[in-house]
């Protein structure tokens, strides 16, 4: 039997995504009701899509759903009963989502009203985990849990991978953070499975990487990640994947001599590709 929570609302960002009404179907299954559901529709760039979401809280308790996401019947009631036991130190609680590609992801959580009402997000790559550092700072707990109670149903679309991991990229180089192990699964998902789907965002990914926002002018991480994803494909995946041999298959000639001419000394010059100036 489903419960209303009176002090709980959601917030569905949609942006087009095909999926919204398997989403909000989803939602409508819940064990946990939330007492009033919200589309943000249309709003961009994402900073300000969060921001909408901020200016429109009313109830105590808020969770945020990507329109493109599915969730379990106890997704809700999960997220809820644990931010009950963990406090008011406690601003988040976040549950596992399940994605083709990647895996296991985190992303879909439940927040704390007071807590971020009032934040307003600049427009940042990583929107959530610029709050999650905001209210770590002033001493808040994002509290993660191994539950996976949800599933990415994106549009597939090359184009969607491509620029989804790309941005990936660039988020990984902005915040330093390493995907040594999604990266190594995604590569054998492409070589050992024929999965195309699994290709281009490799290619996306190393696209990000070399790729930074205004804000992000020092390359050396990226090069340190590369070089380190590099030795990963190599000697964990399969000993003849190479960098070029993926680099090589890119249609995008100025992205691959971007590349190329950034990361010569990790990944080895490639027969017969230009490398610029």
């Amino acid at each position: 039997m489903n419960s209303t929570i009176a002090d709980l609302e959601c917030h569905i960002m949609y942006c087009g995504e095909p999926t919204i009404d398997c989403c909000i179907r989803s939602i409508d299954n819940q064990t946990y009701q939330p007492s009033r559901v919200v589309v943000i529709e249309g709003v961009s760039p994402i900073n300000e899509s969060i921001n909408e979401r901020h200016r429109s809280l009313e109830l105590p308790y808020a969770i945020k759903v990507d329109a493109d996401c599915i969730l379990y019947n106890k997704c809700f009631e999960k997220l809820y009963t644990v931010m009950m036991v963990r406090g008011d130190q406690c601003y988040a609680t976040s549950i596992r989502t399940l994605d083709p590609i990647i895996g296991e992801e985190g992303g879909l959580h439940l927040e704390r009203t007071e807590c971020i009402k009032d934040l307003v997000v600049p427009n940042i790559i990583g929107c959530d985990r610029y709050i999650r550092n905001e209210m770590e700072l002033k001493g808040y707990e994002f509290y993660e849990m191994a539950d996976i109670l949800a599933e990415h149903w994106e549009d597939w679309s090359w184009k969607t991978v491509y620029k989804r991991f790309m941005r990936m990229g660039q988020k990984g180089l902005y915040f330093r953070s390493k995907r040594y192990y999604d990266i190594r699964r995604i590569a054998k998902m492409w070589l050992k499975k024929d999965n195309v789907m699994a290709y281009f965002a490799l290619a996306g990914y190393f696209h990000g990487l070399v790729t930074p926002d205004d804000k992000e002018k020092n390359l050396d991480f990226a090069r340190e990640e590369i070089g380190m994803l590099a030795d990963q494909l190599k000697h964990r995946v399969h000993p003849d994947l190479t960098m070029g041999q993926i680099l090589s298959m890119l249609k995008d000639k100025g992205m691959k001599k971007t590349i190329l001419r950034e990361f010569k000394e990790e990944i080895g010059e490639v027969k017969g590709l230009q490398y610029g100036v």
